[in-house]
């Protein structure tokens, strides 16, 4: 955790994506001082840590995956007024920019194997259960059988 007399940020260890250890990404999340909301960066680096990107997420409260450099998913809570609690975004830049790419019921944390082919463990009030994307996260499916706590 990162401090000062008004700000306290927080950051994820760096996630490396590739086996030369040359490509990593690490989420950092800053509240406090004169921040109305959380603020919430993806730090990048190509050239094993010695110069680093930087790019906003969309909200401080999300769960964050890359699969290489480019690909990567978010999933939040949904903004107020919205048809479904949750949602998840998708990126194909490493963050620049980001889309909506589904809205679901559950709060999830996800992890993808290829750019298509991912799964999660989501938290539909209160229970658990696993489900698995093979289109890059546009539609879920869930698999049997339920985890329970």
């Amino acid at each position: 955790m990162l401090s000062n007399n008004a700000y306290e940020c927080t950051a994820s260890p760096p996630k490396f994506v590739d086996f030369q250890y040359q490509y990593a990404w690490m989420m950092v999340t800053c509240r406090g001082g004169d921040l109305s909301n959380p603020l919430a960066m993806v730090y990048w680096t190509y050239d094993s840590g010695n110069s680093w990107r930087v790019y906003g997420l969309p909200k401080a409260d999300g769960h964050l995956t890359f699969y290489g450099i480019y690909q990567g998913w978010y999933s939040e809570v949904s903004d107020e007024g919205s048809a479904t609690p949750f949602e998840v975004l998708g990126t194909s830049n490493g963050g620049a920019d980001w889309n909506t790419i589904a809205q679901t019921a559950w709060d999830s944390q996800l992890h993808f194997i290829t750019p298509a082919v991912g799964w999660g463990v989501v938290n539909y009030q209160g229970k658990l259960a696993m489900v698995k994307s093979e289109d890059g996260g546009h539609s879920w499916i869930q698999i049997y059988p339920m985890i329970v706590p």
